[in-house]
C-alpha cells in the first residue's frame, strides 16, 4: 500500500518526527508512522524543536515493541493501524503481555563490505584477474538469492544518483511471472557481483593464475641457475632473465596477496551487493515497435563506487593489442587506435539507420561478458525475427544479428553485455545467442538506441553521457 501527500492523520508532526529523537548518534531518529503504546507524547519546547533534539530527562523505559521498520513514503497510518490490530491478535494469542507495536520509517543500508576496485591497465600485473571486481564495463551480476549469472550493462545517473542496465532475463527467472517490476513499491531485489557458484569459479581463476606463476618463476630460477653452473654470468641474457624473474616473482606476490584480500573481504554475498532493481518492464515486444524489450534498470550504491571511471570497457588481457588491431581492420573509413592502458571510453550512440546501413559493409564490434571476456564480432546490419516464449504465451521480435569473427561472440552469461563499434559507439544490449549451449553461432541484441529511449522515458533527466568529475563531486 503507498501513501498519497496526505500527512498521517493518527498523529502530529511533532510526534511523528519527534517521538524517537535521540536513540540515533547526534540526536535523530526515524520518524514514526503509528505505535500501540499508550505513553503521552510531550511535544518539545523551545529550541528542543529542531528534529534533532536529546531528551534531557534521563531514560524512558517503554514496554517490548516490535518495530517495523518501512521505506520513506510508502505506508500510511490507517494502513498501519489494521496491520498493528492483527499482528496484535496475534502476539496476544500467544498469551504475550504488554508487548507494544511501532511503525517507523527507514531504509536499510549496507554497513559492510569493500568498494570496487579501479579499472586495471595493461600493465597492471593484476591486470588478469582483477577486471572482475572494478568498475568498468562489464561486471559479472546476479541477484543476491538466485545464482543465474549475467554481465551489468552501462552506467547512467539522474541527478546525483547513479544507475545502470542489464537485460530483465539476468534478474528475473524466464519461467516465473512476466509482470512489470518496481520498487518501491515492490519489496527491493538486491544485486550482488557474482552468485555464489561465480565467485568459486572466480576463485578458483585466481589459484590457477598463481599456479601458472609459480611454474614461470621456477623456470626462470633454473634458467638463471644453469648459467651461473656454466659461467655465463657476463653474458646479456643472464641480466634480460634476472629481469623476467623479478617480474613473475612480483606478479605471483601481488596474486597472491589479492587472493587473500579477495577471500576475506568478498566472500560473504552480503559484501559483493552493489545495488537494488528499481524498474524491469515485462519482457514483451516493444510498444512502438518489434524490438524486445528485456531490460532492467539497477540503482547503484555510489558508496561502492568510489573508484568510478565512467562508461569504460575494458579490453582485458584476452586479445593481444597487436592482434586486436589486425582483426579491427576494416571495420570502418579510420584505422581503429588501440585506447590507451587498453580502456575504451564509451560516447555516442550508433544509430538504428546507421546498423542498418552495415549491411553493405559490415562492421566490427566488440563486447566484453561476464563468461567469454573481451570477443570481437561481425554486425551486417540484418534483422533476424525471434520467437519468444514465456508462462504468458510466445511472441515474435526483432533484434539485430552478431556473427563470429571467426571465432564465438557470446557464452552463456553473457546477457546484459553492451556491445560497441570501434569507435566506442553504444550498438546494443545483448539479450541471447543461437547455437549450443556452450557458445552461439548467432547472437542477437537489441539496439541501444531504442532500448535508451525506453530508459530516459521511465527516468527523465537520465544521462549516459556525463561529466564525471562533476558527478564525483555531487
Amino acid at each position: 500500500m503507498v501513501s498519497t501527500d496526505t500527512p498521517f492523520h493518527g498523529i502530529s508532526k511533532d510526534e511523528a518526527n519527534h517521538y524517537y529523537a535521540g536513540i540515533r548518534h547526534g540526536g535523530g531518529g526515524p520518524k514514526l508512522i503509528y505505535r500501540t503504546s499508550k505513553d503521552q507524547f510531550a511535544p518539545p519546547l523551545g529550541p528542543e524543536t529542531s528534529r534533532g533534539f536529546v531528551r534531557q530527562a534521563g531514560v524512558h523505559t517503554t514496554n517490548p515493541t516490535i518495530w517495523i521498520v518501512v521505506a520513506p513514503d510508502f505506508l500510511t497510518w490507517d494502513v498501519a493501524h489494521d496491520c498493528a490490530s492483527e499482528l496484535q491478535a496475534l502476539v496476544n494469542s500467544q498469551r504475550l503481555v504488554d508487548v507494544d507495536i511501532s511503525f517507523v520509517e527507514s531504509e536499510v543500508n549496507s554497513l559492510a563490505g569493500p568498494v570496487l576496485l579501479a579499472p586495471a591497465t595493461d600493465h597492471d600485473p593484476l591486470a588478469s584477474v582483477s577486471d572482475a571486481l572494478s568498475t568498468a564495463l562489464s561486471l559479472p551480476i546476479a541477484g543476491l538469492n538466485r545464482d543465474a549469472q549475467g554481465t551489468l550493462g552501462a552506467y547512467f545517473i539522474v541527478g546525483k544518483d547513479l544507475y545502470a542496465f542489464t537485460a530483465r532475463h539476468v534478474l528475473f527467472s524466464l519461467d516465473g511471472p512476466n509482470y512489470e517490476y518496481s520498487s518501491p513499491p515492490l519489496p527491493k531485489k538486491e544485486v550482488v557481483v557474482m552468485g555464489n557458484h561465480a565467485f568459486q569459479k572466480y576463485e578458483a581463476s585466481i589459484d590457477k593464475q598463481i599456479s601458472i606463476m609459480e611454474d614461470v618463476v621456477t623456470t626462470w630460477t633454473r634458467y638463471i641457475h644453469a648459467m651461473e653452473v656454466r659461467g655465463n654470468t657476463d653474458d646479456v641474457g643472464y641480466a634480460e632473465k634476472h629481469r623476467a624473474l623479478a617480474a613473475a616473482q612480483a606478479e605471483l606476490d601481488a596474486l597472491t596477496q589479492f587472493k587473500t584480500q579477495v577471500h576475506s573481504r568478498w566472500w560473504k554475498p552480503e559484501d559483493r551487493v552493489i545495488g537494488h532493481v528499481v524498474w524491469a518492464p515485462p519482457i514483451a515486444r516493444g510498444p512502438d515497435s518489434n524490438y524486445t524489450t528485456d531490460v532492467c534498470v539497477i540503482k547503484l550504491d555510489k558508496a561502492k563506487f568510489e573508484n568510478f571511471s565512467g562508461n569504460i570497457l575494458s579490453l582485458g588481457a584476452w586479445i593481444a593489442p597487436r592482434d586486436f588491431i589486425e582483426r579491427m581492420k576494416s571495420s570502418s573509413s579510420a584505422p581503429f587506435i588501440y585506447p590507451e592502458n587498453g580502456l575504451l571510453p564509451l560516447n555516442g550512440i550508433l544509430s538504428i539507420p546507421d546498423i542498418a546501413n552495415t549491411k553493405m559493409t559490415p562492421c566490427r564490434v566488440i563486447k566484453r561478458g561476464s563468461t567469454s571476456g573481451t570477443t570481437i564480432g561481425k554486425l551486417t546490419g540484418f534483422l533476424s525475427t525471434k520467437r519468444c516464449y514465456g508462462l504468458a504465451g510466445s511472441f515474435d521480435s526483432d533484434e539485430f544479428a552478431i556473427y563470429p569473427d571467426p571465432y564465438f561472440f557470446s557464452r552463456g552469461g553473457d546477457s546484459g553485455s553492451i556491445i560497441v563499434d570501434d569507435l566506442g559507439h553504444y550498438v546494443g544490449l545483448l539479450t541471447s545467442g543461437l547455437g549450443g549451449t556452450d557458445t552461439s553461432d548467432i547472437t542477437f541484441a537489441t539496439p541501444m538506441d531504442w532500448v535508451w529511449k525506453l530508459i530516459q522515458h521511465k527516468f527523465p533527466g537520465a544521462e549516459l553521457d556525463f561529466d564525471l568529475a562533476k558527478f564525483m563531486a555531487a
